[in-house]
């Protein structure tokens, strides 16, 4: 068997620089060491090259990514100046609507009439105004005597249903978001209709809710919003 070793570093580094001095002298007893040198020179400036090749494409790309990094601090500014002003908005519309609400009148009565019982011979509502004015009669007295007015902010009839009758006090519900306060209550005789109003009937559907539902409901929705 034949015994093989390795090349010593040094062996190799004389191998590499016989192939460079092969290439610059090639076919040549002597090697000419300043052909040499030229071509060393010439391998020197190509890496200079090369390195200012590499840094000037990394600068290019460094300004490529400050530029980027720019344009998205930009739109971030402005998206957040449009969000700032957009919540005033809603803020100033908020006032706006409450205000309105403040000149429909802080306290507000509206009266319902329910529909007679077969039991309940005569009628003693009158006269039903669209000004909110109510005129009714007293059976038991005369008609000078018995003819009695009233004035509310809104009259609804014996026909109207549960959301018609919501639909003046749903604006209130928003101002409950807003952080004002609203108490809405029925007050009347026993039998003139408070529960049907303010909770619906107890064997109803939901479109028969009352407003004490329909109230709840639309905060709820309002709060998902």
């Amino acid at each position: 068997p034949h015994l093989t070793s390795k090349p010593t570093e040094s062996e190799a580094f004389s191998a590499r620089a016989s192939s460079k001095c092969y290439r610059a002298c090639p076919g040549k007893c002597t090697c000419n060491h300043k052909h040499l040198i030229d071509i060393q020179k010439k391998e020197l400036q190509d890496l200079k090259a090369l390195k200012l090749k590499v840094k000037n494409e990394f600068e290019e790309m460094q300004s490529q990514f400050q530029k980027f990094f720019n344009d998205i601090g930009s739109q971030v500014n402005e998206m957040s100046t449009k969000a700032l002003g957009y919540h005033k908005v809603v803020e100033e519309n908020r006032k706006l609507y409450n205000m309105v609400q403040d000149l429909k009148g802080n306290i507000r009565v509206y009266c319902r009439i329910r529909p007679a019982f077969s039991s309940e011979s005569k009628n003693v509502v009158d006269f039903i105004g669209e000004d909110g004015s109510l005129f009714i009669i007293d059976p038991s007295k005369t008609l000078k005597d018995g003819r009695k007015l009233f004035q509310f902010n809104r009259i609804f009839g014996p026909t109207a249903g549960q959301d018609e009758v919501y639909r003046d006090t749903q604006p209130l519900i928003r101002s409950v978001m807003d952080g004002y306060n609203v108490c809405i209550f029925a007050y009347g005789q026993t039998g003139s209709g408070k529960t049907h109003t303010m909770s619906g009937p107890s064997d109803g559907t939901s479109k028969d809710m009352g407003i004490n539902y329909l109230a709840l409901n639309d905060l709820f929705q309002m709060s998902n919003e």
